[in-house]
């Protein structure tokens, strides 16, 4: 049975899409991967050399602003005992795009991101690190009548005081005189440029991919129609508090408006949420660096239904469970990290 499927891969500057892209090819062409295989190479091989190489030699891959990596990548995929062939596009793209999309929306949504709003699956890059607080606004409660009343009370029952002469406040005449630093942060000013939070952009992106495909806000796709995994890359690095509760829990604390978004607006079993480490670790630790040369592997964690966190080498299980679901996580060669 042939069909084209199309998972887009979204996220951030720096939050590990073009890391994670170069680490599949790799594992694609070494046959690493237990249920996918290249049909076929292409003609050009340039761009899957400049995504793989780097890290055959220990090297994250890097790329240009100007660069684009779009790769149609013919598969066949074992399900089941069953063959199918699929026609696989992943699409990685500058992460500034986001905050061009995010500023003008009627011109910046280009029929490349038109394309993208059409995926079957989506894979959301966030790392952990990028994930700001959101402001919050603080609310002074309001004395009761009770307490203005006994505080009028105790007011009028105060004795006046002997009037005593004020003290000089040679601070207040003079100026606080030479600071070694600024008392408080300065104010920004209301011209100045203001950072986009990752979640707000990548909620943002979302609502553009939804309204392409006709979706009301609150309106659920059909189930299987378009799954969406989420991804909290570099998970090697995170707090070990996390890395005990899973990366479900860490979104569901840290990015709490992303999550509820999610929850309101898709089907629960076509969310899934992961910790990804393409590489193992940081390709900038010299002795990572030399086990890495040596036995180059990356792990991929999730929650199943029961809680427990589970572990696996296949860095392609979050494209699987995008293309065919909790299908794709029966049978995986998985490590129990906590029940």
């Amino acid at each position: 049975m042939n069909t084209r499927s199309t998972v887009a891969l979204l996220g951030g500057q720096g939050s590990g899409k073009t890391t994670y892209l170069g680490a599949i090819v790799r594992a694609l062409e070494t046959d690493d991967l237990s249920n996918l295989r290249l049909s076929s190479f292409p003609d050009d091989a340039t761009a899957y050399d400049r995504l793989s190489e780097p890290l055959l030699e220990g090297e994250y891959p890097q790329r240009t602003k100007a660069e684009r990596h779009v790769l149609e990548l013919p598969l066949r995929v074992t399900r089941g005992g069953r063959v199918e062939e699929i026609s696989l596009n992943m699409g990685d793209y500058d992460g500034e795009e986001i905050e061009r999309l995010f500023k003008d929306r009627m011109q910046g949504f280009s029929p490349e991101w038109r394309a993208r709003s059409g995926a079957r699956g989506l894979l959301l890059f966030i790392r952990p690190a990028a994930l700001m607080p959101l402001p919050r606004l603080q609310v002074h409660e309001l004395p009761t009548d009770r307490e203005r009343m006994l505080a009028l009370k105790a007011n009028k029952e105060q004795k006046p005081r002997a009037r005593t002469r004020k003290k000089s406040d040679p601070e207040a005449a003079f100026g606080p005189g030479i600071q070694g630093q600024s008392r408080s942060p300065r104010v920004a000013a209301p011209d100045e440029p203001v950072r986009v939070p990752t979640v707000l952009a990548v909620v943002e992106l979302l609502q553009f991919l939804r309204h392409e495909r006709g979706l009301a806000p609150g309106e659920r796709p059909s189930r299987g129609e378009m799954r969406i995994a989420l991804l909290a890359s570099a998970w090697d690095a995170v707090d070990s508090v996390w890395q005990r509760k899973g990366p479900a829990e860490l979104f569901r604390e840290r990015a709490p408006l992303l999550d509820d978004f999610l929850w309101s607006n898709y089907h629960p079993e076509d969310l899934l949420h992961f910790g990804l480490s393409s590489t193992g670790g940081d390709l900038a630790d010299r002795r990572h660096q030399e086990q890495y040369r040596e036995d180059p592997h990356g792990f991929t964690v999730w929650s199943d239904a029961s809680g427990r966190i589970l572990r696996t080498r296949n860095l392609a299980l979050p494209i699987e469970w995008a293309l065919f679901g909790d299908e794709a996580l029966a049978g995986n060669d998985f490590e129990l990290l906590q029940s």
